[in-house]
């Protein structure tokens, strides 16, 4: 079963992972729906808001998320989905929920799960986290940690996506450091413990000051690569199908030429046979109609005979 988790996700919080984590667990698929309002000001834009998302979840294979703006139903249609899940903290949510579900439920037919929030996030949402944070209150307990990395950079701190995904040096140089981790781990680099450590620290550092998005751009990159492998192999089925069908269809049509080739050689032979039958058949009513005129002029001399004799005057014989 597929089903929609929709939201503004401004900014994901805890309990809003929780419920997809918990949702990913029961059903098939699990699309979350970030929605974009244009006329709402945002602590974070639509893409920052998809690209955190996507991080935080890139171990979950069946949970994808997608941007949408419109309304919901219509989004779920488009996407195939058998149920729109809702997140409820308290029966204040549950007021405002049910009303929404009766609407979608009348746009579109669309059933609604509720899911009850967890108690340790059952007070947590995600304008009591701005509002906090606005404040210069702590919400490290209330946001995934990439999420808090990202409320404290500067407000105009946005995403270049075109930048970031066409960044392959970029990508190349978090895996080298990466590579370089390990290998100092496997200590192949020094044999001093010390030093060794100190190298580790600083590998570990320029990791994490790289901007989130940088490394979401490796798992971006990974990902393509994956999505366009599996591409070029259905591509490849669909040229093979279509092979086979067209074998078909030319094995098909080569025995339809010689069906209407031999049925045309029975009809020419037919033809042959019935026009050296009509010839025979004319040939013996030839011949009898000759044998029956001949027969016939032989009877009218007969009967020219016969009328002679019977002109001619008989004879008397006188009795003696």
């Amino acid at each position: 079963m597929k089903v929609l988790i929709p939201g503004s996700f401004d900014p994901p919080t805890n309990g809003h992972i929780d419920v997809i984590n918990r949702c990913s667990q029961v059903f098939d698929e699990v699309l979350v729906g970030v929605v974009v309002n244009p006329s709402k000001k945002s602590l974070f834009t639509t893409d920052i808001r998809e690209l955190m998302l996507n991080e935080i979840l890139s171990e979950s294979s069946n949970v994808y998320i997608k941007t949408f703006e419109g309304l919901l139903v219509d989004f779920a249609k488009a996407n195939e989905v058998q149920a729109i899940v809702k997140g409820l903290r308290a029966m204040t949510d549950f007021d405002y929920e049910f009303q929404m579900a009766q609407m979608n439920s009348n746009l579109a037919d669309f059933e609604t799960i509720f899911i009850p929030a967890s108690p340790e996030y059952g007070y947590v949402s995600s304008s009591m986290v701005k509002e906090i944070d606005s404040y210069g209150g702590d919400v490290t307990k209330l946001v995934p940690p990439n999420v808090l990395k990202r409320m404290k950079m500067p407000e105009n701190d946005e995403i270049n996506f075109k930048e970031v995904i066409s960044g392959q040096q970029k990508v190349e140089y978090v895996d080298q450091l990466e590579i370089l981790r390990e290998k100092l781990n496997s200590g192949s680099f020094l044999k001093s413990r010390s030093s060794k450590k100190e190298l580790i620290e600083i590998v570990e550092n320029l990791i994490d000051i790289l901007p989130v998005e940088m490394r979401t751009a490796r798992w971006l990159v990974r990902e393509q690569d994956t999505f366009l492998n599996e591409a070029k192999e259905e591509s490849q089925n669909i040229i093979n199908n279509a092979k086979r069908e067209s074998e078909s269809l030319i094995s098909n049509s080569y025995v339809l030429q010689e069906a209407v080739v031999e049925a045309n050689t029975l009809i020419k032979q037919a033809e042959k046979e019935a026009q050296a039958y009509r010839m025979k058949i004319e040939d013996e009513m030839d011949s009898l109609f000759t044998d029956l005129q001949s027969k016939l002029e032989q009877l009218n001399a007969y009967v020219a005979n016969e009328k002679s004799l019977l002109r001619k005057p008989r004879e008397i014989i006188d009795p003696e």
